[in-house]
């Protein structure tokens, strides 16, 4: 069971793929979410979307936003914004750049400011899961016949 999975499994009860007919392509997962963190992730359909949507991404014009719980409160950074804080911690909304290994949570950790329950890079409370979400997709200038740009998982 993964998610590529079920991705092929979803577009073959709506008819939309069906593996006996196809035989140079499957529909596939275009990036990757870090083991710990949740959200959105972009699926391509055929071979076309995936090139644009590669594209897209290298050339920065799919734009991602993730929700992260930190340790303490600052002041707030370049592409990180404190939704709120409790006095202890905080919730922020992060814009990342690059997709680069871990980015998030070692610039938390670099600054001091750890995601809450990542030991790998400085968290010292009790154990807990660690809280990062790609919550926002936006797509900007993306070649493709999309009904919307942006997707967004609502606040709980």
């Amino acid at each position: 069971d993964c998610l590529v999975n079920r991705v092929q499994a979803y577009l073959m009860e709506k008819n939309e793929y069906d593996p006996n007919k196809e035989h140079s392509f499957a529909p596939s997962i275009c990036h990757r979410l870090d083991r710990n963190t949740t959200g959105l992730v972009i699926a391509a359909k055929n071979a076309n979307a995936l090139r644009k949507v590669n594209e897209a991404i290298a050339n920065r014009k799919i734009q991602k936003m993730y929700r992260a719980y930190i340790t303490g409160t600052f002041k707030e950074l370049m592409d990180v914004h404190v939704e709120r804080n409790d006095g202890e911690n905080s919730i922020c909304t992060i814009i990342l750049h690059t997709g680069r290994f871990h980015q998030i949570r070692a610039l938390m950790g670099h600054i001091k400011h750890p995601l809450l329950g990542d030991v790998k890079y400085g968290y010292h409370g009790k154990k807990r899961p660690i809280q990062l979400m790609a919550y926002r997709l936006e797509f900007h200038d993306v070649d493709l016949p999309l009904q919307q740009t942006v997707f967004e998982i609502p606040r709980a």
